[in-house]
């Protein structure tokens, strides 16, 4: 499978700019991945506070154990070091979904921040790529009158008249000299394959 140009200036473009291409989606991948890093670490504190608070419910829970068993008082002690451990346990739960929020926009961040720069370059880039490149591994015949048309539209007057004299005419005529001509140069410019 052929992905460049035969033509060694135009191959020379191609290669440079798949390489430009290649290096701004890396970019981009990198960058996404720091932003999410750095969300991430933002997100320490309610994972230690998460941490925390599950410790001072356990603490607490042997308190209220210890406490309950102390005559006339340790019950009422007791419960009300349970309703604390209830609330530490509940604090807890905040703190991992506020951990599972800031992570989640985290994730969500450094994906746009790396999918939506390389998917706009990708879209305006990729489809003439893959337009020369089915040209170039077409096995059918050329179309010399659509290469002749290509060579109208993108090719220099002065480069057209040196070609032929009268270059729309002749490809409005038809002449097959004319189109020919004009079909080779574009082939031979696109550094496609010359015409069968």
């Amino acid at each position: 499978m052929r992905l460049y140009s035969d033509a060694p200036a135009r191959r020379r473009r191609q290669q440079i700019s798949d390489g430009l291409v290649g290096l701004w989606v890396l970019f981009w991948c990198w960058q996404g991945w720091s932003v999410g890093a750095a969300v991430h670490a933002g997100a320490r504190p309610t994972r230690r506070a998460e941490a925390l608070t599950e410790d001072i419910g356990i603490d607490l829970g042997r308190i209220a154990d210890f406490i309950g068993g102390v005559p006339l008082m340790g019950q009422s002690l007791g419960d009300l070091v349970v309703s604390a451990q209830l609330k530490v346990q509940q604090l807890a739960v905040l703190a991992g979904e506020a951990t599972a929020t800031i992570e989640g926009i985290g994730w969500k961040a450094g994906l746009g921040v790396a999918v939506t720069p390389s998917v706009l370059l990708l879209a305006s880039y990729l489809p003439a790529r893959i337009r020369f490149v089915r040209r170039a591994n077409h096995d059918g015949p050329v179309d010399v009158e659509l290469e002749a048309l290509r060579a109208l539209v993108q090719q220099p007057a002065a480069v057209l008249h040196s070609l032929v004299d009268d270059p729309v005419g002749g490809w409005q005529r038809r002449d097959p000299h004319a189109v020919a001509a004009l079909a080779a140069h574009q082939l031979r410019h696109d550094g496609v394959r010359p015409p069968q």
